[in-house]
């Protein structure tokens, strides 16, 4: 058939072209000189390329061509690029025979096995020859291999090789089937497919796959069926690894959120309280997984009863497909909260509720004698799930739903307020209003008077601090208190004077001398009245009597010349400072300015700059240009100003002269930044408005107050550097003549008359006793007698913290004379006590939470503490003021201040386990709290109760008291 085609072929060609050949030979061959370009021997075209295993390419010169056994010759016809090259092939080696362009070879015998033709191409120009070579690969009649075998999915596995006649494959569960593409090595052998016959080279399929192993096997059989091969392939299909969801569906009207997607793990639904438990019906996608829910295992669509607490209930579903491997899905279902706030009752063991009670009314009164001082209230829960929080009385005992609170009264009125807390946080608040009959609370006097000198200002009752001036001669002097309610009883100086009789006569010292006055009313109220008596030094004792005030302790005339002194590192300096001496507005004032190019190279890194001035002026300016100041912070240096009127110790850094340069814009220069440091006497506006402020707020002033202040100018703009991120210590030097003992604390004056505690503690150096104030603020400063005795807190254990707080005005009673030591103390309270004791003004009136209103006494107090970072609030954006306050919570709020009073916190994780290592209760530390709790042990503020924590447990006034006194103690701010 190969013959007869060929020449039937070859006929045709003749026949057609033969003519047009020679015919358009001539016109060819011109054209084809004149396109061709000399050198090409290349080929254009092949006739039957498609026997060829790679497709004819001009520059591709080897060809292999796989011929079946029984094709015993071979023909084709070249084409070159180059109409005018010439070409000569060679078959098995043998001689070159010279072959037209597109005329066929002919039948050319070829061997079984490998057969090489050889084809050269001359160019025109007879300068380049290439040769082409086509491999002819005749099998042999008994060939029963396979050339070639691909499978449409996966890699066969040792790769194919025609000697190599059993395969492993691994496919995917999703590859359900294949089909399989035999190349035999003889195309003239038979192949069949797990028995059934296929052509080569054509794909076989598909072949439906099972889960597991798989035998295909291809049997070859030669031309001659003299030999035949099997090859093998167990294709191995890979479990389902379907480990999805189709469905999750839940009753009691919960909803998913978000709506069910197989690609999605983790949902949420919401259910109300009395929905105690929920059906959960998941659906798989494939049969052949698993699923459980919580662990069990459950059956694919069905309902699954899954009990619910309140509060968030994780649900774990689990499914595990068919190879083993898992997916989770998470559903969380949150369960409200109980919304109940209400009691179900309030009873008590003496005297009746007016109204009687009802859970919805939540206003009470009772009227008790005077003989009734403690009153037990049993509260009803009406919900197990409520908490009670219960100002005015102290927790006793709990009995199921009944509650046991016990109520010490004091004559008067005794508000209980109990708030209920809901499970969702929902309150109602009961309030029972205690009277019981009191006892005169008149703790006036009516007159007061002194043997020697007069009171100043003139005696009212309800002014409770006078000053006196008497001569030297003047060595004592007796007091006449006269009390408004005759049930009422005197002390001066301690000892008891019947009202409206002389005490006996006191001593005078030179200097200041501070009586008390104490009156007590016949209900315990107490009320003290204060006179600072100062006596004259010998050299005024011809003095007259008079009524100076407050400010002429210190006060001394002017001076004309300067006294002072400038030491850098312990060296003095003098010539580093010019130093003037004015008078502006009445007062004299020095003013020193520092020179910064002295500075530059005299000041040490970590240097101290001491400007002492011994000269009595009002008012002492050091002053530097923003370049010195910055020079000093580069060099780490302090600068101390020593005056009369008080000392001022201040690292430059906390000046924040760069801070201070941008308030004036970005091409402010540091040089032309003036900045004064400066130590004065207050005006006699503001020693006025401090005598009406102690008549109020019933203390004595024992040395006049004292402005520090820190201002930077440019070009005719001032500010006032009134904030430091450090407390900054400053010296006012306590007066002669008044023991240390007489100092309470030092005050703070605003300029509408209120008042703030400052840290506070007495030292002595170069022969001179001082107070040293600690604070965050530049003030006006003033050091004041402020003694407390709460007559509640007598043989209290905390006897001496109570006292000691109320008298540096961080810690108030009810009254006078009532602390209440063993109650409860709120959020709200503890958080502005906190806040005093760190010396904070607590005059703020925007509110940082959702629940504290702008008109509640605590607003400030509360706003500072958030802004210090002292308090954060609930993740709801409340704060709860009027919640009681724990003793863990009560620990991290002191930790936190800790941390601003520059104490050191940090506990490493082993060291907190080891610290809280001693008390039984450790385990009942929340995580939250658990660091905090560490730190104020390890600083020694809490040592515990009885080797206990008892961190859940409410803390009390006194406790507080004593805390908070520790506190400011182990940070050296009092002593």
């Amino acid at each position: 058939m190969k013959n007869v085609s060929h020449k039937y072929l070859l006929s045709r060609i003749m026949t057609m072209i033969g003519l047009a050949v020679f015919v358009l030979l001539p016109v060819i061959t011109a054209a084809g000189s004149k396109a061709s370009a000399a050198g090409n021997a290349d080929l254009s075209e092949v006739f039957r390329g498609e026997i060829y295993t790679t497709a004819f390419d001009p520059g591709i010169t080897s060809y292999t061509a796989y011929l079946g056994s029984s094709t015993d010759n071979y023909y084709s016809a070249f084409k070159t690029a180059d109409p005018s090259a010439t070409m000569q092939y060679s078959l098995n080696g043998g001689g070159w025979v010279n072959l037209l362009s597109w005329t066929s070879t002919g039948n050319l015998g070829i061997q079984y096995g490998h057969n090489t033709f050889d084809l050269k191409v001359t160019s025109s120009d007879s300068a380049t020859t290439k040769t082409y070579r086509f491999n002819l690969n005749r099998a042999f009649p008994n060939d029963s291999s396979l050339r070639g075998l691909v499978v449409s999915s996966g890699t066969l596995n040792p790769g194919f090789a025609p000697g190599t006649m059993e395969y492993t494959m691994d496919v995917s569960y999703t590859t359900n089937s294949l089909s399989l593409t035999p190349i035999l090595g003889d195309s003239s052998a038979a192949v069949t497919v797990n028995h059934a016959s296929t052509a080569s080279g054509a794909p076989y399929g598909p072949i439906a796959l099972e889960v597991g192993s798989n035998t295909i096997q291809v049997n070859v059989t030669s031309a001659d069926a003299s030999k035949s091969s099997l090859y093998q392939i167990v294709v191995n299909r890979a479990k389902s690894s379907n480990a999805d969801l189709s469905g999750l569906t839940l009753d009691q009207g919960a909803v998913l959120s978000p709506e069910f997607a197989s690609g999605k793990t983790s949902y949420t639904a919401n259910v109300a309280n009395v929905v105690h438990s929920i059906n959960v019906s998941p659906s798989l996608a494939d049969s052949n997984a698993t699923v459980t829910v919580n662990g069990s295992v459950v059956t694919s669509g069905a309902p699954t009863a899954v009990n619910l607490n309140v509060g968030a209930n994780e649900i774990k579903l689990v499914v595990t497909a068919q190879d083993g491997s898992t997916k989770t899905y998470t559903l969380t279902v949150t369960r409200a909260a109980s919304s109940n706030a209400a009691l179900d009752n309030i009873s008590i063991d003496q005297g009746s509720l007016t109204p009687a009670f009802t859970p919805t009314n939540l206003n009470y009164s009772v009227a008790l004698p005077n003989t009734a001082s403690n009153l037990n209230l049993l509260l009803t829960k009406s919900d197990l799930n409520e908490t009670l929080s219960v100002s005015g009385a102290v927790y006793h005992s709990e009995s199921g739903s009944v509650v046991t609170y016990n109520a010490s009264l004091r004559a008067g009125e005794n508000p209980i307020r109990i708030v209920v807390t809901a499970q969702d946080g929902s309150l109602n608040t009961y309030n029972i209003n205690v009277t019981r009959e009191s006892l005169a609370s008149n703790a006036d006097l009516s007159g007061l008077s002194l043997s020697e000198g007069e009171l100043s200002p003139a005696f009212s009752s309800s002014k409770s601090s006078y000053t006196s001036y008497v001569p030297y001669r003047v060595s004592s002097l007796s007091v006449t208190a006269s009390v408004y309610e005759p049930h009422a009883s005197v002390k001066v100086n301690g000892e008891k004077v019947d009202s409206g009789q002389a005490s006996r006569a006191l001593h005078l010292d030179v200097g200041m001398n501070l009586i008390q006055v104490i009156v007590t009313a016949q209900d315990a109220t107490t009320k003290t009245y204060s006179i600072a008596v100062t006596r004259a030094s010998d050299s005024s004792g011809s003095s007259s009597s008079g009524s100076p005030t407050v400010s002429t302790v210190n006060e001394v005339p002017p001076v004309a010349s300067a006294s002072w002194e400038l030491t850098i590192n312990g060296t003095q300096q003098k010539d580093a400072a010019k130093v003037t001496t004015t008078n502006l507005n009445n007062q004299t004032v020095l003013t020193a300015e520092l020179d910064k190019s002295k500075l530059d190279s005299i000041v040490g890194h970590k240097g101290t700059i001491v400007l002492r001035i011994t000269s009595t002026v009002d008012r002492v300016d050091s002053v530097l240009s923003g370049e010195a100041v910055k020079l000093l912070e580069n060099k780490q240096a302090a600068l101390e100003i020593q005056t009369p009127n008080g000392n001022y110790m201040l690292s430059a850094s906390e000046l924040l002269i760069d801070s201070l340069s941008k308030q004036w814009g970005g091409q402010t220069e540091l040089k032309d930044i003036t900045v004064h440091v400066s130590i004065s006497k207050s005006n006699t506006n503001m020693v006025r408005l401090m005598e009406e402020t102690a008549g109020k707020e019933s203390f004595t002033v024992v040395a006049p107050p004292v402005d520090f202040a820190v201002t930077a100018s440019y070009n005719n703009q001032t500010v006032n550097v009134d904030k430091f991120s450090s407390y900054v210590e400053r010296e006012i030097p306590i007066p002669n003549g008044v023991g240390t003992s007489k100092i309470t604390t030092a005050i703070v004056l605003n300029e509408n008359g209120t008042t703030r505690h400052i840290p506070t503690y007495v030292t002595s150096h170069d022969g001179r006793s001082y107070a040293v104030v600690k604070s965050l603020t530049n003030s006006t400063y003033a050091l004041i007698w402020h003694p407390a005795a709460f007559t509640d807190v007598e043989g209290h254990w905390a006897q001496s913290a109570v006292n000691d707080m109320g008298s540096r005005m961080i810690v108030t009673g009810e009254d006078s004379s009532h602390y209440r030591p063993d109650a409860t103390i709120t959020r709200a309270e503890f958080t502005a006590i906190v806040v005093r004791a760190l010396g904070l003004p607590d005059n703020g009136s925007i509110s940082p939470f959702g629940d504290v209103k702008s008109g509640d006494w605590f607003v400030g107090a509360v706003a500072q503490a958030k802004g210090y970072g002292m308090i954060n609030g609930y993740e709801d954006g409340t704060f709860r003021p009027l919640q009681t306050i724990s003793r863990q919570e009560a620990m991290v709020m002191i930790e936190r201040a800790m941390k601003i009073m520059g104490m050191t916190t940090k506990v490493d994780g082993p060291e907190g386990d080891t610290l809280l290592q001693p008390f039984s209760d450790r385990a009942a530390v929340d995580g939250w709290a658990k660091a905090a709790v560490a730190a104020v042990i390890k600083n020694g503020i809490v040592d515990g109760a009885s080797a206990a924590l008892l961190p859940k447990k409410e803390i009390t006034r006194a406790e507080t008291a004593a805390i908070v006194q520790r506190m400011l103690e182990k940070a050296n701010f009092i002593n």
